[in-house]
């Protein structure tokens, strides 16, 4: 496991070390007394072409693919990566859960549980959810996703293997909540 650590976040990989092309080119870290994760959507400009994120090489990054692919309306996408049909859920059905949903923030926990079983790795995402519907009204979930990657080719992309999310105690979109999740 390698990771990066700046101002308590970190970015973990669980594959062996290598060359993404990736560097970090700058950080601008301001200190803040509020703990509402919503102030991430405010904090760095936009940058790039923009395009989706679609790397599943480890846990995180699949979480991360499937809240942009939510974002971005291609629901298609976020659904394949689903190990199984989340909730037992077509894509139809799942994406009208969605209907009325305008974007949504998520805040994993590092470090990440990870156990090994029967040919696969296993990682635990203790997770928050921001949801802000087309109204503009907020929603704040906590909870755990589960992620599930084979040992051996072909396919050793990382898929959401499970998620169960609450509804957040008075809908506090609070970072203090993270530390407070317990995942198996």
């Amino acid at each position: 496991v390698r990771g990066l650590t700046v101002n308590s976040f970190t970015a973990v990989s669980l594959d062996p070390p290598r060359d993404t092309g990736w560097v970090v080119y700058s950080e601008t870290l301001t200190k803040t007394t509020s703990v509402d994760i919503s102030q991430l959507t405010k904090v760095c400009e936009a940058g790039g072409p923009g395009g989706p994120l679609t790397d599943r090489s480890n846990p995180v990054g699949v979480l991360a693919a499937l809240y942009d692919a939510i974002n971005r309306k291609d629901f298609a996408r976020g659904y394949g990566y689903w190990e199984s049909a989340p909730s037992g859920k077509t894509l139809a059905q799942w994406s009208a859960g969605y209907a009325t949903t305008a974007s949504v923030l998520v805040a994993v926990r590092p470090p990440l549980n990870t156990e090994g079983a029967a040919g696969s790795v296993y990682a635990s995402l203790p997770s928050v959810l921001l949801s802000t519907d087309k109204d503009s009204s907020k929603h704040a979930f906590y909870g755990c996703y589960t992620t599930r990657r084979p040992n051996l080719p072909p396919g050793n992309d990382w898929k959401i293997y499970s998620g169960k999310l609450n509804n957040a105690p008075g809908n506090a979109a609070s970072a203090t909540l993270i530390p407070t999740i317990t995942c198996p």
